[in-house]
């Protein structure tokens, strides 16, 4: 077979072949962009979901603190409340007698 550039059977499969191997390329180029833009909105969404809930981390051990605080505070108040409640006993118990 002669390569005859006259032959317009040849120069169609030519052209048809450099046109299929350009597209291929270019859409397996566009292929990659696409899942690349895919991983960062995907990044992106994590990014934002992973800061909401170190906001709510930071709340929750505010409110924690907060209310540790609060239980010292009721321990100290019991404590006072049962020596008080004890001298009471004490001087009733040294009444009736």
């Amino acid at each position: 077979m002669e390569f005859n550039l006259n032959n317009p059977l040849l120069v169609t499969t030519l052209v048809t072949a450099v046109t299929n191997v350009c597209t291929y390329f270019v859409t397996k180029k566009k292929k990659q962009n696409d899942f690349i833009n895919d991983l960062q909105s995907s990044i992106d969404l994590l990014s934002e979901k992973y800061t909401c809930t170190l906001k709510e981390l930071v709340i929750v051990k505010e409110s924690n603190v907060q209310l540790t605080c609060k239980i010292n505070e009721l321990i100290l108040e019991n404590k006072s409340l049962k020596d008080e409640v004890s001298k009471m006993s004490i001087r009733c118990g040294n009444n009736t007698n």
